[in-house]
């Protein structure tokens, strides 16, 4: 059984760039079979002690939100 995976985006905003324009950036910059299918706006990423995000802890957040 292949597992089906989608391509999301986490994006934390700061106030420079607002959510529209950080969609049309990636509308002129990728290629659209490579752009997210769905992007969520945080406050910011779960990091670990060393400072690295944690892909995990994202992918259990969001896992199941194509599908609500």
């Amino acid at each position: 059984m292949r597992l089906m995976r989608r391509l999301v985006g986490n994006s934390v905003l700061n106030g420079r760039v607002s959510h529209v324009e950080s969609k049309a950036l990636l509308n002129t910059d990728l290629a659209k079979y490579k752009q997210p299918k769905k992007i969520f706006f945080v406050d910011e990423l779960t990091r670990n002690a060393m400072g690295k995000v944690q892909k995990k802890a994202l992918r259990e957040t969001y896992d199941g939100s194509f599908f609500k």
